[in-house]
């Protein structure tokens, strides 16, 4: 799927989980619908053009490497598609943790990206 978009033009296909695990990946993908018209720029499932890599140069200035790369794609006009995927109930704890510290860190990423990323 993922590769069949990237070769009819897309520069970045993002995932669209049906539900998100935690209350802040709501309010994120709420204000990414907003402002960058991707419904779930938190979804770890992407693809990526390689030669946005060179562009980049470097992408991971405040620790949310994917969500601060597709902001800064956005942000330069690059071609993003979604694409709606499958996702099954965790099984065990989630890498990230749970509570409010998890929830904190989300808006955090979701406030750099509004104010710092920047285009390519």
């Amino acid at each position: 799927m993922f590769e069949r978009e990237l070769n009819s033009g897309a520069d970045i296909v993002v995932g669209i989980r049906e539900h998100k695990q935690r209350w802040a990946e709501i309010v994120f993908s709420a204000v990414s619908i907003a402002v960058w018209h991707i419904q779930d720029p938190l979804c770890g499932m992407k693809g990526y053009r390689l030669e946005l890599l060179k562009k980049a140069s470097t992408f991971d200035t405040y620790g949310s490497i994917g969500t601060e790369f597709l902001i800064r794609a956005f942000r330069s006009g690059c071609a993003i598609h979604e694409l709606c995927i499958d996702t099954a109930a965790r099984l065990g704890n989630s890498r990230f943790g749970s509570g409010i510290i998890v929830n904190i860190r989300i808006l955090r990423s979701l406030f750099m990206g509004l104010v710092l990323a920047r285009p390519f």
